[in-house]
């Protein structure tokens, strides 16, 4: 397993100043987009009306539709966030819609962190992948808006941060630096299942898949305790199951049954009633636009790798474990909304964490050139 490359403090510095003049930039040319209403989707009303019902009510555990029925189809955390933007800037569109847009820049500067951790060697592969998502139309779509989604993303990123920090480089990290990673995973963990719920399970999968099933390949010698000792921490796990589990024993306890009926309704009961014809159509349109979504830095990659053929096996052999770990993250993103009955491309957005990173790194390769196939452009 690779380690952390000997960088010089200059260069890194300089780095992350251009990341952060980048995701500066994304900041404020979108900000003036927060109030355009002809870029309003129509999801946003469950959560402005839920938070006016809230503020009349002072009622802040449950969601209600803007008719006033009981809205438990996500937990609670989208609402607290609108609320407290409401609060200490105002209602507005722009006020409301703030919070999202400081979460995408969140998650381009946290998907930056995670390629410098995966990808060490490769040179400004960090600014590159903040490049590459701020170009991203769902990236700035989802940051925009009064949904959920970029919440989530944000929380998944900081999941997925802690783990890749737990699996390269956790050696060279003090005592306070490895409980900092799993705090992180745990952390993030407990708010993606607070924001929108069932993702959180899918983290749990790619977790177990990689130190049950890689494992032996990733930590080669170390025996099972060590391994797990990796990634459990009993602070972290109970700040995680807090924030996870928190609203739902509430609202259980005010609600009863019912408010957990509807919740699971929403996340599977309702996504998979139908005829099933929806699994062909969806097979053929997630991977298809997952491809499209990333356009035009896919078209660029599969440009930059035509005729290298050795460049691109080395970088497959150099970063063969990562490149493991974005395909399972994808795989099990790809599956599990292939089965549902409801198609939105940008339930895809979970994947990028991973993936651009690695998009990013082979760009960065392939323009660098080492000496293989047809050398530097």
């Amino acid at each position: 397993m690779m380690g952390l490359a000997a960088m010089d403090d200059g260069k890194l510095k300089g780095e992350w100043k251009w990341i952060g003049v980048l995701v500066g930039v994304f900041f404020l040319v979108s900000l003036p987009l927060l109030s355009v209403l002809s870029g309003y989707r129509g999801d946003e009303r469950f959560y402005t009306d839920a938070v006016m019902g809230m503020r009349e009510s002072g009622d802040y555990l449950t969601p209600r539709f803007g008719d006033g029925r009981l809205r438990f189809n996500k937990p609670v955390m989208t609402y607290w966030v609108i609320v407290a933007s409401n609060w200490v800037w105002g209602v507005n569109y722009a006020c409301t819609r703030l919070p999202f847009l400081v979460a995408g820049c969140g998650t381009i500067l946290l998907t930056a962190a995670i390629a410098k951790r995966m990808l060490p060697k490769e040179r400004w592969v960090g600014l590159l992948t903040a490049g590459l998502m701020v170009s991203n139309v769902h990236v700035l779509n989802t940051s925009i808006r009064t949904t959920p989604d970029m919440l989530q993303g944000f929380f998944v990123s900081v999941c997925l941060y802690g783990l890749v920090r737990i699996l390269v480089g956790f050696e060279g990290d003090s005592g306070w630096g490895r409980r900092w990673s799993r705090w992180l995973f745990w952390g993030g963990l407990g708010m993606v299942c607070a924001t929108k719920g069932g993702m959180a399970i899918l983290l749990m999968v790619l977790t177990g898949v990689i130190f049950l099933w890689r494992g032996p390949v990733i930590f080669a010698g170390e025996g099972w305790w060590k391994r797990v000792g990796r990634i459990v921490d009993f602070w972290g796990m109970l700040m995680g199951a807090v924030f996870a589990l928190g609203w739902f024993v509430l609202i259980f306890w005010v609600h009863g049954w019912g408010a957990l009926v509807q919740f699971w309704t929403d996340q599977v009961g309702g996504r998979t009633a139908g005829s099933k014809w929806y699994i062909v159509e969806n097979l053929g349109q997630y991977p298809l636009m997952l491809v499209v979504d990333l356009l035009p830095w896919a078209a660029v990659m599969i440009f930059l790798g035509w005729g290298r053929r050795a460049e691109v096996k080395a970088f497959g052999v150099k970063y063969g474990e990562e490149i493991r770990w974005a395909g399972v993250w994808t795989g099990i993103l790809l599956v599990t909304f292939i089965m549902g009955n409801i198609f939105r491309n940008r339930y895809l957005l979970p994947a990028y964490p991973l993936l651009v990173p690695l998009m990013a790194g082979f760009m960065a390769q392939m323009l660098k050139g080492d000496g293989a196939g047809r050398g530097k452009w």
